[in-house]
């Protein structure tokens, strides 16, 4: 399906990019593939500690909850805007969204309030899952 921008036009208008994401939950897999988002600090939110701490890659999260968000790393964005993962950040956890973000270090998770202000693109699942090895 589309990559979902619609959180982020504010930031940068309708120059958004595109891109597409597949996900397969058995055996889990999640594919990216993104053109057109230019360097990852545009998206950074202006004024806010992210902005001010900067991005030099695109990362792929899955998340389970809205308010209190935890998840972990899919996938990083190569120089074509694409990457495959197929690592189950945390099993036995069921997500309900996977999310595109401007990040330096994306090996961290972060926080609900950093999460937005460097939110790319993120898109949320009408039915929960729990993705599954093989």
């Amino acid at each position: 399906c589309p990559l979902d921008f619609d959180l982020t036009k504010d930031r940068v208008g309708d120059d958004t990019g595109s891109g597409t994401i597949a996900i397969t939950p058995a055996p889990f897999s999640v594919r990216v593939e993104a053109e057109g988002l230019g360097p990852p600090s545009r998206w950074l939110r202006p004024g806010s500690a992210a902005a001010a701490a900067g991005a030099s890659v695109y990362a792929v999260y899955l998340s389970q909850g809205t308010d209190n968000p935890v998840g972990g790393l899919v996938c990083v964005l190569d120089d074509d805007l694409a990457c495959t993962g197929d690592q189950i950040p945390n099993p036995g956890v069921t997500y309900d969204r996977v999310s595109v973000l401007a990040v330096d270090d994306p090996g961290e998770f972060p926080p609900i309030a950093e999460g937005f202000d460097r939110l790319v693109a993120t898109n949320s699942f009408a039915i929960p899952f729990a993705p599954r090895e093989g």
